[in-house]
C-alpha cells in the first residue's frame, strides 16, 4: 500500500492484510501531509512579515544616536537573534504575531555586535511597548532606555503615513 491509497477507503484500507505496515505508512502519510501544511503557512506568513516590515518605511536600518534598529524579514532572523541574545523570540510565537502586524520587533545593534531585542504593540494607529531586553533577558543600559521614545514616534509616524 502506498501512503496515497490511504485517501481512498477501499478494503485494503479498512482490513489491511498487514496492520503494523498500514498504521506506519498512514503515519508517514499523515506526518508528511502536516509537514506540507507547516511549510506552507510559514512561506504566508513569511511574505505578510515581509509586506509590514516594508510599510514600516525608514525605521529598518534607522540609526539613533549609537544604535541602528534593524527588522526581521524572515523566522530565521527570529532565531538567530533569540540563539545570539540567550532570549526566547526565536521559540515562541513573535514571528507569527509581527507577521500578523499585532507587534514590532526590532533588533537593535551598537556598532557590529548586537545589543538589544525590542517589540512593541500596535493597535489603532498607536504604538506602545511591551518590553526591552538586552542580553540573557538583561535590563537596557539608561543610553538605549532614553532612545526608545524616539523609536516609538517614529514607528507611529510611519504607520499612520499608511493608514
Amino acid at each position: 500500500n502506498s501512503p496515497k491509497d490511504f485517501v481512498k477507503y477501499n478494503k485494503s484500507f479498512l482490513f489491511p492484510q498487514d496492520l503494523k505496515k498500514a498504521h506506519d505508512a498512514a503515519e508517514k502519510w499523515l506526518k508528511e501531509n502536516e509537514d506540507k501544511i507547516k511549510k506552507q503557512q510559514l512561506l504566508k506568513n513569511e511574505k505578510k512579515l515581509l509586506s509590514f516590515t516594508k510599510s514600516l518605511g525608514e525605521f529598518d536600518g534607522l540609526k539613533i544616536g549609537d544604535y541602528k534598529i534593524t527588522l526581521p524579514h524572515n523566522k530565521n532572523d527570529f532565531i538567530a537573534q533569540g540563539e545570539e541574545m540567550h532570549i526566547c523570540v526565536g521559540r515562541l510565537n513573535y514571528f507569527e504575531k509581527m507577521a500578523e502586524g499585532k507587534t514590532i520587533v526590532c533588533f537593535v545593534a551598537k556598532g557590529n555586535d548586537r545589543h538589544a531585542t525590542i517589540e512593541f504593540r500596535v493597535a489603532n494607529g498607536k504604538v506602545s511597548l511591551i518590553q526591552a531586553r538586552g542580553y540573557d533577558n538583561k535590563n537596557l543600559e539608561k543610553s538605549l532606555t532614553k532612545e526608545l521614545s524616539k523609536m516609538k514616534n517614529v514607528l507611529e509616524s510611519n504607520i499612520q503615513k499608511q493608514r
